[in-house]
């Protein structure tokens, strides 16, 4: 998803952009100037990640077997842990020598595999410090089973009970007050959490 972020963003905005007449115009003071813009709202978020999924993702099917095998075999394991813990599944890691111990594969096997949904961006390299080993994310949480193509990292719309009016999403920028064009931006915030290590070995 980090590949595609500014085009899942632009088509947010474009979206926003195609519904500005049926949608209030708001506005906000930016270094000391007026901008006007429209509000992205969660039916656009909606229609974007159903767009971005078919125009922008992949499918499962397009995956070796045994690297598919070895992307589901993880993510029974984190989704038990985070349950049992009650942790969420981004501050769960997983060690590459843990995997091993739960499949029984050799470490060149495993090695191939695991860099290959790295690059696929289904999990996510974390480097250790100096004689520390590699950490592992798992950032799949099970999106095309069912075959259809899928993007990772979609805002999840219907898991949230906020009003929609109070969700973190898109703005479509327009002429501010002034006559000087405006960019537009997403409205987004960045929070810092502990780790929980995956009880799989180290």
């Amino acid at each position: 998803m980090r590949r595609d972020h500014v085009k899942y963003l632009k088509l947010i905005e474009a979206i926003a952009l195609l519904f500005q007449y049926q949608r209030e115009v708001k506005s906000l003071t930016v270094d000391g100037e007026v901008v006007e813009y429209v509000e992205a709202t969660l039916s656009d978020v909606a229609l974007a990640n159903r767009l971005a999924s078919e125009v922008l993702g992949r499918s499962l099917d397009e995956l070796p077997p045994q690297t598919r095998r070895l992307l589901v075999h993880p993510d029974d394991l984190v989704t038990s842990v985070c349950e049992k813990q009650c942790v969420t599944r981004e501050d769960l890691r997983f060690s590459r020598r843990g995997v091993r111990i739960a499949t029984g594969w050799g470490d060149t096997q495993l090695r191939i595999h695991l860099d290959r949904l790295a690059v696929l961006e289904h999990i996510l390299v974390h480097r250790g410090g100096r004689g520390q080993s590699f950490a592992y994310e798992l950032l799949w949480r099970g999106e095309g089973k069912d075959g259809r193509p899928f993007l990772l990292g979609l805002l999840d719309t219907a898991s949230s009970s906020i009003p929609s009016t109070r969700k973190r999403v898109p703005r479509l920028r327009l002429e501010p007050r002034g006559g000087k064009r405006a960019t537009s931006r997403a409205d987004r915030g960045v929070r810092k959490k502990s780790r929980t290590p995956l009880p799989m070995g180290t």
